[in-house]
């Protein structure tokens, strides 16, 4: 049952879609009707309004995430110079739209500045768009802090001692992003004018801002990837400088898992690393998604890790966790790596509430990656059904061509509130905030711009 349709200029209404069968409907409709009876629109200054507002809010907020309502529509729309935009009531609206998203990534609204209607409902550009859970937050407020500089964060302590054990490491360093922790590993293992061995299109190579080369003086040698997203150890052997000082000093070889999606083989880890050892090049893994790669595999993260030298895992991806990334690897090289840390401005203080937003990911959230996995999957056959050209799905990646369509059917689905990025080879990532059901408003927008 649908209730409070409409909007009209200065009229704050709200519309509420509710399961037939819930106990709060009647509920529901009287503070509908409510706010569908304010002729004009709410005023900061007034202070009764604002917290009566401020109440409802949180009874929906409440029933929202207990279950009671299967959608719930916040459209808000102040025109006209006669009316100024209550802050106040943004703010409020801004803090239920991520309760929303999270609950049930269902959140319409009427922009307040320009008056077009916006809905911001399946995001699907990548998995860093992930929002903490009720329970993460939870966490993140609950967590004792101290200043991690001096070491005397307890929970950033718990984190990378937690880390560094399940992956079977001496040390860990807990760093504000993925792209940092990456760069650290590099400038550990490597001296100015050496050189590492990645792949063309590594996360560390084309996405990191070339921070290996100007910040480490890190020479970096791409080399092609193949299908499984693996490099051909025998183009890696043969890339390898001989000990000339007319050669860069190889010292390095970094691989990344997943690699766009695609999970390598534990055989193919096992002799890169017999390789890197009878070479005398150490071994770094771009772990940013490892864990979905441990899930697709069945396997105990370890089984991945073991064969590396040092290992980045990403907290702020398919985990959820809103920013981190911790560096696993020997007590020296994360000695090293925490004074490079300082030195690029990644030293935090009381970090501990971001580290428990990390622990909560790692305790709670990393079996249900196989949800992910399972809707990528299905995505990516409801795309095949449909006739686009779909590469093989492992993980929650899922690829198809889309041509010199990009631009128009980037347009096209914002208008329906699927969010992508324009791209002829278009990446789409499924992640806790996608739902199956979302998954196949997706697939109809796809069906509706094939055949409109």
């Amino acid at each position: 049952m649908t209730v409070g349709p409409g909007i009209t200029p200065g009229l704050l209404t709200l519309q509420i879609a509710a399961n037939a069968t819930t106990p709060k409907r009647s509920r529901a409709r009287r503070i509908a009707r409510h706010y569908r009876r304010w002729g004009v629109a709410p005023r900061p200054e007034n202070v009764a309004v604002t917290l009566r507002v401020r109440r409802e809010i949180f009874i929906i907020v409440r029933w929202i995430m207990h279950g009671h309502f299967r959608t719930v529509y916040l459209p808000f729309s102040y025109k006209g110079s006669e009316y100024r935009e209550p802050q106040r009531l943004i703010i409020m609206y801004r803090g239920l739209s991520n309760a929303l998203l999270q609950a049930k990534g269902c959140m319409h609204y009427r922009s307040p500045t320009s008056g077009s209607f916006f809905v911001t409902v399946i995001d699907l550009r990548s998995d860093t768009v992930t929002l903490p859970t009720a329970g993460m937050l939870d966490a993140m407020a609950r967590a004792p802090v101290g200043d991690d500089v001096y070491g005397e964060d307890p929970t950033v302590n718990l984190l990378e001692a937690t880390l560094a054990g399940r992956l079977g490491f001496d040390a860990a360093l807990f760093v504000p992003s993925g792209t940092m922790s990456n760069l650290l590993a590099l400038m550990a293992h490597c001296e100015r004018g050496d050189e590492y061995i990645v792949g063309q299109q590594a996360h560390t190579y084309k996405y990191e801002g070339g921070g290996a080369a100007v910040l480490g003086s890190i020479q970096p040698q791409p080399l092609e990837l193949q299908a499984d997203g693996s490099l051909d150890l025998q183009q890696v052997l043969d890339t390898i400088k001989p000990d000339d000082f007319h050669f860069a000093r190889t010292r390095l070889l970094a691989l990344e898992n997943t690699m766009q999606g695609k999970v390598l083989p534990l055989d193919y880890l096992a002799a890169a690393r017999t390789l890197t050892l009878k070479k005398g090049l150490a071994l770094h893994l771009d772990g940013a998604r490892l864990y979905n790669a441990s899930v697709r595999l069945g396997v105990d993260v370890r089984e991945i890790t073991r064969h590396f030298d040092s290992v980045s895992v990403c907290l702020s991806k398919g985990l959820g966790a809103p920013i981190g990334s911790v560096l696993c690897g020997s007590h020296p090289l994360i000695a090293k790596a925490r004074r490079l840390r300082k030195m690029l401005g990644g030293g935090m203080r009381q970090a501990g509430g971001l580290a428990a937003a990390g622990l909560y990911a790692l305790d709670h959230q990393v079996e249900r990656l196989a949800d992910d996995h399972a809707n990528a999957a299905f995505l990516a056959e409801g795309l095949s059904g449909l006739g686009y050209s779909v590469e093989p799905v492992q993980t929650n990646m899922v690829y198809v061509q889309i041509g010199e369509r990009a631009a128009s059917f980037k347009a096209f689905c914002a208008e329906r509130g699927i969010v992508l990025t324009a791209a002829s080879r278009l990446r789409m990532v499924t992640h806790l905030n996608v739902s199956r059901a979302q998954v196949e408003q997706v697939i109809a927008a796809f069906a509706a711009f094939e055949h409109p």
